[in-house]
């Protein structure tokens, strides 16, 4: 090996490479960089601040012979390089691309000079002055100053490296975990790599020093372009996670690196791989790897949680993420089949803590949002999200979802309020970076009327998932509810940013217009929802009252037809109308099937008219629900 600079061992910046070892080093730190991108970079070494071309990368590290696209592998060999040095192609500082020609080297570089041995031979008489005190052997003296010189070379040593680290970069507080590439290239995996990268952030988000943004939010960057220092402004994070799943067989591969989120520096990079059975050892593995990175102190707790890992039967492994990801799409026949690969994971294996916390959530979800007939009566709806959850725990008790699912069927189905409290308090507290944890502990305690108390939680939730409609949806309910329009208009609109088609941002934005009397606002608004909905909108140049009039009537022939129309629905239609006997009739029906929606009647404003009727009393105590004041005299007067 031809060697421009003399010697095996060279330094630049923070980094060393010893060519003869084959070792690449960060202050000290191994970092694993073998085979063809190792030879390249000592390609490069030998000739600092020379054009190192295409031609002579092939022939020393791809020689004749050697059957490979060799345009592939070098960009791959290159790019390897990159993310073990934390450069980049666009603002390198080390690695220059020369287009069609080469790479050239262009950090400083100096060689580092092996230690020399002092020659042996006989001891010079020492001068009277500097002999040894009586008493002290002669050759002791040396080696006790040696002793003493290395030992605090190697202390200002691991110092330097400690303080180096501690202050590389600003303290990381806030994290995201961009999806993950698949460099597999087998077709239909792509709910194995999004679930590892849902797996890390599930890891990660155990730390409740940390916040790490949801997987809703960062999903939005698959395939993004953007670059990171964008990404780190628009979700509001120090650091970001990049990495790479690669599977085969039984064995998976993933590389991460950690990055500075507003200067996109390279702070960490590692690769792990394991047998399938494994993984979850792996995941744990690369969370802790992270954890140290940034320094985050664990709670007792926290630690147990990390130290605790089990294998996992691959074919189980493989049923949990075909179901977590269909579960995730929300879609019709995908949502029903997510809950045969769910049952067929802990049939697999019966201790799978996890899976039965997503069976618990597919359950509770299809209760709280669909109406009758149910594809499941409700009372073994019920029993299966208490059987799924509470299995879960028993495995494992430090999973927050399933005291989430838990919490969200006794505030929806139930009613327990008590119970719900208990459960969402326990959900945020063992996973506080849940955002959908703290979002149902907010919709609960807006349903309570312990409005200020829901704007906190939600507004973490929001934090912690920046992107995600419904979100900014719920956000706003408190607003709303309390009456203070101006500011849940906002968070409908901020929704219907990231979604246009949102039909609850439409809904909702209408009912806020509504409480400003701004009724053509809300009418548009109202007319949006239905088309979201995919129904016939009313026309809006009707008036208010004819707006209403005519999308009774579309309901009504929908119900002739045999269309699904939600009780709730047409509730608040026959309310806007002054129909008090149909609106008595359809929200007695929503009460009896249990719809998500019947809680909140107590806090519309649609139904100020009609608080003082026994009937709306009764139907709030069925709910264990205190009524309010009666509506004062003029929201009594009727519709408009």
């Amino acid at each position: 090996m031809e060697m421009g600079i003399e010697g095996s061992r060279v330094r630049f910046g923070v980094f060393e490479v010893d060519r003869q070892a084959r070792e690449l080093r960060k202050s000290g730190i191994r970092i694993k960089l073998e085979g063809q991108p190792f030879e390249v970079l000592a390609a490069l070494l030998d000739k600092p601040g020379q054009v190192v071309t295409r031609g002579e990368l092939q022939a020393r590290v791809w020689p004749e012979g050697t059957f490979v696209d060799f345009d592939k592998s070098l960009t791959k060999a290159i790019n390897r390089i990159r993310v073990a040095l934390g450069d980049s192609a666009e603002t390198p500082r080390f690695i220059e691309t020369l287009s069609r020609r080469g790479y050239r080297f262009i950090a400083p570089v100096e060689p580092i000079q092996p230690q020399r041995e002092a020659a042996a031979g006989p001891v010079a008489a020492l001068p009277e002055e500097k002999r040894p005190l009586a008493g002290v052997s002669p050759s002791r003296v040396p080696l006790r100053v040696a002793t003493v010189i290395a030992i605090t070379m190697v202390l200002l040593t691991a110092a330097g490296v400690v303080l180096w680290r501690h202050f590389r970069i600003r303290p990381l507080r806030s994290l995201a975990v961009l999806p993950f590439a698949d460099l597999s290239k087998a077709p239909d995996r792509e709910y194995f790599v999004d679930g590892m990268t849902e797996a890390l952030i599930t890891d990660l988000a155990q730390i409740s020093q940390l916040r790490v943004i949801s997987r809703t939010s960062v999903m939005q960057y698959k395939h993004t372009t953007k670059p990171l220092p964008v990404i780190g402004r628009e979700l509001n994070v120090d650091a970001i996670v990049e990495g790479a799943v690669v599977s085969s067989g039984n064995r998976v591969r993933v590389t991460a690196q950690l990055l500075e989120a507003a200067t996109d520096r390279h702070v960490w990079a590692g690769t792990y791989e394991r047998d399938l059975a494994d993984v979850l050892i792996l995941q744990n593995e690369l969370a802790t790897a992270i954890t140290r990175e940034i320094r985050a102190k664990l709670s007792s707790a926290e630690q147990q949680r990390f130290a605790q890992v089990r294998r996992v039967s691959p074919a189980a492994y493989e049923a949990y993420l075909r179901g977590r990801h269909l579960l995730g799409t929300r879609r019709g026949n995908e949502y029903a089949r997510a809950a045969e690969y769910l049952e067929q994971a802990v049939s697999l294996q019966p201790d799978y803590a996890a899976a039965y916390a997503a069976l618990a959530e597919y359950y509770v979800l299809l209760l709280a949002h669909q109406r009758a007939p149910r594809p499941v009566p409700l009372e073994e709806g019920v029993r299966k999200v208490k059987a799924a959850a509470r299995r879960a725990l028993e495995i494992d008790p430090s999973l927050g979802e399933a005291h989430t699912s838990l919490g969200h069927m006794h505030t929806l189905v139930e009613w327990n309020w008590p119970a719900a409290e208990q459960e969402l308090r326990k959900a945020v507290e063992l996973s506080p970076n849940f955002a959908t944890g703290h979002a149902y502990l907010g919709f609960f305690l807006a349903l309570m009327g312990r409005f200020e108390e829901a704007i906190s939680e939600l507004e973490r939730a929001h934090e912690l998932d920046p992107l995600s409609p419904i979100l900014n949806v719920q956000l706003g309910h408190p607003y709303l509810w309390s009456r203070r329009y101006h500011q849940a208009i906002e968070h409908y609109q901020k929704a219907l940013e990231i979604d246009p088609a949102h039909t609850y941002a439409w809904q909702f934005l209408g009912e806020a217009y509504e409480g400003l009397g701004r009724y053509g606002d809300a009418l548009r608004a109202f007319a949006q929802e239905n088309v979201t909905r995919g129904v016939l909108p009313a026309r809006t140049d009707l008036g208010w009252h004819g707006f209403w009039e005519a999308r009774l009537q579309i309901m009504e022939r929908q119900r002739i037809a045999g269309q699904e129309v939600r009780d709730e629905e047409a509730a608040y239609v026959c309310a806007r109308l002054g129909k008090a006997d149909r609106m008595f009739y359809w929200l007695e029906r929503a009460v009896q099937e249990h719809e998500d929606a019947p809680a909140r009647i107590k806090w519309d404003k649609v139904f100020d008219p009609f608080r003082s009727d026994p009937r709306f009393t009764g139907l709030l105590q069925r709910m264990a629900l205190a009524p309010l004041p009666p509506a004062p005299a003029a929201a009594r007067r009727g519709v408009h």
